[in-house]
């Protein structure tokens, strides 16, 4: 018989499992077989043997992880795109700010130029006031990104392990 002289390892499909069996054919047959073409005899195979496989088991289990880190995957993104989005719109104020900065810094040196005292009092003013909107940006831009930083790790952390989920 062909099996007898080429199967070497059978995955046998028996009672809604999936058992891979490492020996022969013959030892197969020995170790209790096919249930149905045998006696009454104890068996010597058993699915729980250390060379039994549950592939439907680790499918389901691999299966699972995978929605899982789906899950985590979507819930990060959805997270985080309100920070990244505030975090864009706070560096476009800021580099805003800053060219506006450069420009009043540019027309108080023109000011200062024509001796035009009043002109260099408003401009002054203006310029500290926005120098002090940069500052708060950054403040924010700061705890935005801080706040990034921490929802990434716990996400990372998650998906390192979503089974202690």
């Amino acid at each position: 018989m062909y099996l007898h002289a080429l199967a070497n390892r059978l995955i046998v499909f028996k009672k809604d499992q999936v058992i891979l069996f490492e020996d022969g054919y013959q030892e197969f047959l020995e170790a209790g077989g096919w249930e149905d073409q045998t006696e009454e005899k104890p068996s010597a195979f058993r699915p729980d043997a250390p060379n039994a496989y549950d592939a439907a088991a680790e499918r389901r289990d691999k299966k699972a992880l995978r929605k899982e880190r789906s899950r985590i995957i979507t819930e990060r993104s959805q997270g985080l795109k309100p920070l990244l989005r505030a975090i864009a719109e706070t560096e476009k104020r800021i580099e805003d700010l800053e060219s506006k900065v450069k420009k009043m810094q540019a027309d108080l040196i023109c000011a200062s130029q024509e001796k035009d005292g009043k002109r260099i009092a408003e401009l002054s003013i203006e310029t500290n006031h926005c120098r002090r909107e940069v500052d708060r940006q950054f403040g924010d831009l700061e705890r935005l990104c801080l706040e990034k930083e921490i929802l990434e790790a716990e996400y990372a952390r998650q998906l390192e392990s979503p089974q202690d989920i």
